[in-house]
């Protein structure tokens, strides 16, 4: 019985391999028809430099410059969203004093996980893959190995995923959390995927051999909705089952999806780069020409009559050149085509109306400000100018709440163990379970000229007479003055010796 046992275990778990296989296999197959992979391969082509096609024996000898402008604009405006600092607050839905004390708890928790899984610079990938491909996405996980989180269970692990490596069952479902399954492709070494296969108790038949651990395997990942609406997850290597499906305990899929703009009928969105690439080719292309024109015209061509040239031409400064021809002029030089001045006007036309269209010009670069603007006079620029960031970073925010969600059922269902609190005492999940919490983003100005204009303001109250030198200092960004805390502590010594 227990041989038939182990047959059927062994038969049901490689059914769960094939299965799940077979869904990822699919998943590719429906990107490469859409042509979304395609797409972020040149995306990403672009946004490194690698502009031309290959050289072929006709176009050896036509230079390949490039002018990065694809660069240029995504560097700007994924710096536009990301200036400000951000960080997620709950407060209680319900006024009551058991559900503000676990909003408090959470917005203090909420702060050491965005330490812990590094989110700002998780942030930063997600929203450059999102301006580059199109969509950018977060993967949140339990981190048995989280640090100093480790003696309580563990803590919050985060990763950015590249949108090709994860396959969602319904590519035309906008919401994460309505998806009847998600896959996520990494690479694990094989020792540590033996380890785990031993952990959850796969047979050593299914195991694969490998000579070394450190040779790395293709880890699948899978998450599912069950009919109770609770997450599992299960994984699978190279066909082969490493953990069969196992309850996460969550109530949300862990992963959050940020689309630059929204495609229709599309969770992946559509990106920055996909739209200037004919610009950037047709700039790359023209000035090519011109420089090819330039390199073809640099050194005039000589055409001589028999017997008219009987020396070897060296291009030398100064160079004499002796006409032999006896019948009259047997030397003369060949007259190049002159380079058109409308070729570089059209570059300069290309290149700036694709700024402004992209809405990277030289007023939100700062490039046209002038050193006597005041504070304010700077950020009501750069507000102007930041007009059309303004809806991808609303996306971005909503997507930064939607996080908050997952976090928020990660410390209901996950903090087992009490932990201690950031004011004082401890707490566990279960004291959270029963709260209604509502998650926002708080945002502080970042960017140097929101600073410029606090900085402006406290000077113009400082004058004014309605705050004292001690209270403008308090006021005053940390940046602004390095030393703050130091300063006031000696204006404040001074004058409690004076009293």
């Amino acid at each position: 019985m227990e041989l038939v046992k182990e047959k059927a275990d062994t038969y049901q778990l490689m059914q769960l391999a094939q299965e799940i296989d077979e869904q990822y296999r699919l998943g590719r197959e429906q990107l490469q028809r859409s042509g979304l992979l395609r797409a972020w391969r040149e995306a990403e082509e672009m946004r490194s430099g690698r502009q031309w096609a290959p050289a072929t024996g006709r176009t050896r000898h036509l230079p390949r410059p490039v002018f990065n402008i694809v660069d240029l604009i995504i560097n700007h405006k994924t710096a536009q969203l990301l200036s400000d600092d951000l960080r997620l607050t709950y407060t209680a839905a319900v006024d009551d004093a058991p559900t503000r004390n676990a909003a408090l708890v959470c917005s203090e928790q909420a702060e050491v996980v965005w330490q812990n899984t590094e989110l700002a610079r998780l942030t930063e990938q997600v929203v450059e893959n999102a301006a580059t491909f199109g969509c950018g996405i977060w993967h949140f996980f339990w981190d048995l190995h989280s640090g100093a989180e480790a003696r309580y269970g563990g803590g919050i692990g985060g990763e950015s995923l590249d949108p090709a490596d994860c396959i969602f069952g319904n590519p035309q479902q906008t919401d994460v959390q309505k998806q009847p399954y998600i896959i996520i492709c990494g690479k694990a070494p094989y020792g540590s995927i033996r380890a785990k296969m031993q952990q959850n108790g796969i047979p050593a038949a299914l195991q694969p051999a490998y000579d070394e651990d450190e040779a790395l395997l293709t880890l699948l990942t899978v998450y599912r909705r069950e009919a109770d609406g609770c997450i599992s997850y299960a994984q699978i290597t190279n066909g082969r089952p490493v953990t069969p499906w196992t309850p996460t305990y969550l109530q949300r899929y862990p992963l959050e999806v940020f689309c630059w703009k929204p495609r229709k009928h599309s969770i992946y969105g559509m990106g920055e780069v996909e739209g200037i690439i004919p610009n950037q080719k047709a700039l790359n292309f023209i000035m090519a020409m011109m420089m090819l024109s330039v390199q073809d015209t640099a050194w005039p061509k000589i055409i001589a009559k028999p017997g008219a040239l009987n020396q070897q031409l060296t291009n030398i400064p100064g160079e004499v050149v002796v006409d032999n021809y006896t019948g009259g002029e047997g030397i003369r030089v060949l007259q190049g085509q002159p380079l058109p001045d409308s070729a570089l006007t059209l570059v300069d036309s290309i290149y700036d109306m694709t700024r402004n269209v992209c809405g990277a010009n030289q007023v939100s670069t700062g490039e046209l400000w002038q050193a006597n603007l005041s504070g304010t006079a700077i950020v009501a620029l750069q507000k102007a100018a930041s007009m059309p960031i303004d809806q991808v970073r609303r996306r971005l925010y909503r997507s930064l709440v939607n996080i908050g969600r997952i976090w928020e059922d990660f410390f209901k269902n996950k903090y087992l163990l009490a932990r201690p609190r950031k004011s004082g005492g401890s707490f566990i999940g279960a004291e959270l379970a029963d709260a209604a919490l509502s998650v926002s983003v708080d945002v502080s100005g970042g960017s140097d000229y929101a600073q410029a204009l606090m900085m402006t303001n406290i000077e113009n109250f400082l004058k004014a007479g309605y705050i004292s030198f001690e209270e403008a200092l308090e006021f005053m960004p940390d940046a602004a003055v390095p030393f703050k805390g130091e300063l006031l502590r000696r204006i404040r010594a001074a004058k409690t010796a004076e009293a």
